[in-house]
């Protein structure tokens, strides 16, 4: 859980800008927003990761915790993995001039999607990090 300050910003004022940002970007999607907090998901055609904010508002400034779930990562990529190794079974049962080493390729490729979506979910993050500090005057 990271914390963030703010200073000088309301509640309501924070998760209105977390869902205009969320808006503007098409890998980020509004799930569930209450008073005081708001839960946004990074997606890649499925949903990646759950990000949620909790405000707490101290005097005049505004105490922000983040919370990212990567569950929604396991449980979508996983399956996507067996049914690849799945479909390297069934080459191999057919064709014996496969080698092992194919199921390790098929597990580097696996390795190399999550590396992919890992980078995406955290320049969303830095993205909407850098959005909420960007002041205009």
């Amino acid at each position: 859980m990271k914390k963030f300050e703010y200073l000088a910003l309301k509640s309501h004022e924070f998760l209105d800008m977390l869902e205009a940002i969320a808006r503007e970007r098409t890998t980020i999607r509004v799930k569930k927003r209450d008073d005081k907090d708001i839960t946004l998901t990074c997606q890649i055609a499925i949903p990646m990761a759950q990000i949620k904010y909790h405000t707490e508002e101290q005097g005049d400034n505004l105490n922000v915790y983040r919370r990212i779930n990567w569950f929604p990562l396991v449980y979508s990529t996983i399956p996507i993995l067996a049914l690849l190794e799945a479909i390297m079974f069934l080459i191999t049962y057919f064709n014996d001039n496969i080698q092992w080493f194919s199921y390790l390729l098929v597990g580097l490729a696996w390795l190399l999607g999550i590396v992919f979506i890992l980078y995406q979910i955290f320049s969303d993050l830095e993205n909407l990090t850098q959005k909420l500090f960007k002041v205009k005057v």
